[in-house]
């Protein structure tokens, strides 16, 4: 090989026909093609101390590189159970990046199963390989071939991230989940993805990891995908407190897959999972894939990952469930771990009361817009033994696959919309404390709403949002009043409550204006003074800007302190006028006049002339005193 690019080397000196195999390497490196050829090319490169910046925008597949805040050291750390958890700041996701980014740019987070890391989707018992969404287009599809009766040219149609969550096998709890959400963040802003368009898939116990991600950051999501998964709890043999906690996922569609001869995700607690969303009424959509183990479905459910691009999140529902169980808190400050379940969407700070295992918060606002729901129960077989069928309906692209599946769902159809009323109904059960935003609940600052509230327990309710002197009431009794940051804090005790967010309304008497006429003979400032008595006319404490107008133009204005019910306070001002008129003054919806003259040139000439005619007189005259008196 010397020899050959050897700038000396003559064709004499070479012995033709050889036995060298010419290997060419990708441009882009292994980033383009996983092969030994690129990879010893860029080898060779770093050896020479070379480097070269990557496009991550690119179609296909990219590793990017986060910096975790995390504090957990380096290396790599065996647990007790053999499980690794990989430690380190800075931590490596997967990204597949399709040819065409769906306008919108929605964003798939897709965990990996068991034994897997991010650069794998699915473990295939008992063959020993993966399947599904890890890599679709890598090199190793010979491998997947026998076992993936639909084949495996199925990539994602939408920007899509798969975080290695530390480790191979740490079911989505703790680090693995503080990875997970980190790795969301991070795609979001270097991806430009939008934060309302994130679909939440996994498989195997990432399909446990999406219900429970789901379940307990439920505001974060536009949807979730469990493909072989279930929630924890779910029977006697499948401990957790997750399938508990469903309720949380009232605004979330769900779409579940699963395989009744899966080997190692029973399909008995994924259908007890099923049956629990289905209770609750929720938008989910359970398919159970009788002739399917542990793999997705390939042709029959293709079409349910791309409708992620389909779903946009609601920030703010106007329907909110959440559950707290404080016993599944994570924190850890040596690492900086700082797992909290106690808030969603316009609802925060929920504590649950003391002995209670557990606390829930739901509450509607009528204030938010709101559509007729129609469900449509689906509890039926389907097959694809013919082709042009899959568990979305009729596909003419689907060859047959020889399969059968029930479904078991609530399709949601939306109609008219609801009228709106600033009214808040909220029940609490075994909660102590609790936070609402009223403005993210559609109210705004300033605008009166009534508040019904049920709680089982004497609870401590802050309203966050509110304008200034808002107070709240019931039974005509002030429970608080807004201070400067907009909250108002109040307790009540246990039973049925009707609340009144109203605010504090002023009188405004006794307006008067001095001098209100002035007359004078030179043209100079003149000072008028005005004050006004304000009362305050509710039992909300509040204060009141008194705002002056001359001629309809205002010029001052004064805060009063603050007026507890009943109080008064006079506000004066003091302005100066020059020119001669008629003026108005207005505070509030009270006004009054004042005038002001000058007397005028010829008068002034006249009194001058008098004057001067008075001098001159007397001076004759004591004048001619002088020499009679001589």
């Amino acid at each position: 090989i010397a020899a050959i690019v050897d700038p000396a080397t003559m064709p004499s000196d070479i012995s033709m026909p050889g036995h060298v195999f010419p290997l060419r390497a990708r441009p882009g490196g292994v980033l383009e093609r996983s092969g030994h050829t690129e990879a010893a090319v860029d080898l060779a490169k770093l050896a020479a101390s070379g480097s070269e910046l990557a496009d991550g925008m690119t179609p296909g597949f990219h590793t990017y590189l986060y910096h975790s805040r995390l504090q957990l050291g380096e290396g790599v750390l065996t647990r007790p159970d053999g499980t690794h958890q990989f430690n380190g700041p800075y931590q490596p996701y997967l990204v597949y990046v399709p040819e065409v980014i769906t306008e919108g740019r929605p964003l798939t987070i897709s965990m990996h199963g068991a034994n897997m890391n991010h650069m794998g989707s699915v473990w295939i018992f008992p063959a020993g390989v993966y399947l599904g969404t890890g890599r679709p287009l890598s090199e190793e599809l010979y491998i997947l071939a026998p076992y993936a009766p639909d084949g495996v040219n199925f990539p994602p149609t939408v920007l899509t991230v798969w975080p290695l969550a530390r480790g191979e096998t740490l079911g989505y709890v703790g680090v693995a989940e503080q990875d997970v959400l980190d790795v969301t963040d991070n795609a979001i802003q270097r991806l430009s993805a939008s934060s309302n368009r994130v679909t939440l898939m996994g498989q195997s116990m990432g399909g446990m990891g999406a219900f429970r991600l789901g379940s307990l950051y439920p505001d974060r999501w536009a949807a979730v995908m469990p493909v072989v998964g279930y929630a924890a709890g779910a029977d006697e043999n499948h401990p957790g407190p997750i399938f508990d906690l469903l309720d949380n996922m009232a605004d979330l569609p769900v779409r579940q897959i699963n395989g009744l001869i899966d080997f190692l995700v029973n399909h008995v607690p994924a259908e007890e999972t099923a049956q629990r969303l289905h209770e609750l009424g929720l938008d989910h959509r359970f398919w159970l894939l009788s002739n399917r183990a542990h793999d997705p479905g390939g042709w029959l459910t293709y079409r349910v990952w791309d409708q992620a691009q389909d779903y946009v999140r609601n920030p703010n529902p106007a329907h909110i469930v959440y559950r707290v169980d404080p016993s599944i808190f994570n924190v850890d400050p040596s690492t900086g771990l700082d797992l909290h379940y106690d808030s969603a969407y316009w609802v925060s700070g929920i504590a649950v009361r003391d002995g209670a295992p557990w606390g829930q918060v739901e509450a509607t606002s009528e204030a938010l817009p709101q559509r007729e729901r129609t469900l449509t129960e689906v509890n039926a077989d389907f097959n694809n033994l013919s082709g042009g069928q899959d568990v979305l309906g009729p596909n003419p692209a689907v060859p047959p696959t020889n399969d059968t599946w029930h479904e078991l769902s609530w399709v949601v159809t939306e109609g008219d919309p609801l009228p709106t009323s600033n009214t808040l109904s909220v029940q609490l059960t075994n909660v102590s404390t609790v936070a609402f935003d009223l403005e993210r609940a559609g109210i705004p600052a300033g605008e009166d709403c009534t508040i019904d509230v049920s709680t089982d327990s004497a609870v401590t309710i802050t309203l966050n949002g509110l304008g200034p002197n808002a107070g709240v009431v019931r039974q005509g009794v002030l429970l608080g009043a807004a201070n400067d940051q907009g909250q108002a804090t109040f307790d009540l005790p246990a039973g049925d409550h009707e609340l009144m967010v109203t605010h504090a309304t002023f009188v405004l008497s006794n307006l008067t204006i001095s001098p209100d006429h002035i007359k004078a003979y030179s043209i100079q400032d003149h000072e008028i003074t005005v004050s006004v008595k304000i009362t305050n006319n509710s039992i909300v404490p509040g204060t009141y800007e008194a705002v002056l107008q001359l001629n309809g133009a205002q010029i001052d204005s004064k805060d009063t302190q603050k007026l507890d019910g009943g109080a008064s306070e006079t506000v004066s001002f003091t302005i100066k006028v020059k020119e001669a008129g008629t003026y108005t003054i207005a505070v509030g919806e009270l006004s009054g006049t004042f005038k002001i003259g000058y007397h005028g040139f010829m008068l002034t000439s006249i009194i001058g002339g008098i004057e001067a005619f008075a001098l001159i007189a007397g001076a004759i005259l004591f004048g001619w005193r002088s020499r009679k008196i001589d």
